[in-house]
C-alpha cells in the first residue's frame, strides 16, 4: 500500500461522483491540476494516489517506463486520459 495522497484533482475539468471538504474525491475520471501538481516536489509527486481514491496509483512516466522494463507482474498500467471509474485494474 502506497501511503503517498496528493490533493492534485482538477475538479473543474473532471467528473467525480462526490467532492469532501479535504478535497478527498470519488472519481469517475481523472484529470489533475497542474498547479497544484507543481506545488509538490516532483519526489512527492512522482507515484502518488489521488486523495480519496484508494487503490488506484498516479505513476509518473518515468517511474512506468522502468517498471515496464523490468516486466513487474500483478501491474497494470493505464494512461492517465484513458483511465475511468469502469476500467478493470489488477494490482
Amino acid at each position: 500500500m502506497l501511503d503517498n495522497s496528493l490533493a492534485g484533482y482538477d475538479f473543474d475539468n473532471s467528473q467525480y461522483i462526490r467532492q469532501e471538504a479535504d478535497d478527498s474525491v470519488s472519481a469517475i475520471n481523472i484529470r489533475l491540476d497542474a498547479d497544484k501538481l507543481l506545488a509538490i516536489p516532483f519526489a512527492k509527486r512522482r507515484m502518488f494516489e489521488v486523495k480519496g481514491m484508494r487503490s488506484t496509483y498516479i505513476v509518473h512516466e518515468s517511474a512506468a517506463e522502468r517498471l515496464i522494463a523490468l516486466n513487474a507482474n500483478g501491474l497494470h498500467l493505464v494512461p492517465l486520459l484513458e483511465w475511468d471509474m469502469g476500467f478493470g485494474f489488477t494490482i
